[in-house]
């Protein structure tokens, strides 16, 4: 039962730090990195091999591909975008801390 409890937990925090990281990299770098995330994702995919990448990048950089494309889409000053990332950043790390503890706390309640 420890093992699987440890695997849940482990698995957790390897999705919410890539998202976070991911986040990162949009706050500092900007558009040059959510270029490269997006040569990555076929607009129309035609098999299931472009679909497992489309499915892969949007679930590594998913929140971070999120937050650019409604800081373009609402602000056109650069500083209101970076905050804007920056509150993003805020916002997911606090997420990913909140779901960490909370899953980990029931798990260990529940089968400690």
């Amino acid at each position: 039962m420890y093992f699987i409890i440890e695997s849940i937990r482990y698995a957790i925090l390897f999705f919410f730090i890539i998202q976070v990281a991911s986040s990162l990299l949009n706050a500092l770098m900007g558009f040059t990195i959510i270029d490269y995330f997006k040569w990555g994702i076929y607009e129309e995919p035609e098999n299931i091999f472009d679909k497992t990448q489309n499915f892969i990048m949007k679930v590594f950089h998913g929140f971070s591909l999120y937050t650019y494309d409604q800081a373009e889409e609402k602000f056109n000053n650069w500083f209101a975008k970076k905050l804007f990332h920056i509150v993003g950043l805020v916002v997911i790390s606090a997420v990913s801390l909140i779901v960490y503890y909370g899953v980990y706390g029931t798990l260990k309640f529940i089968f400690y």
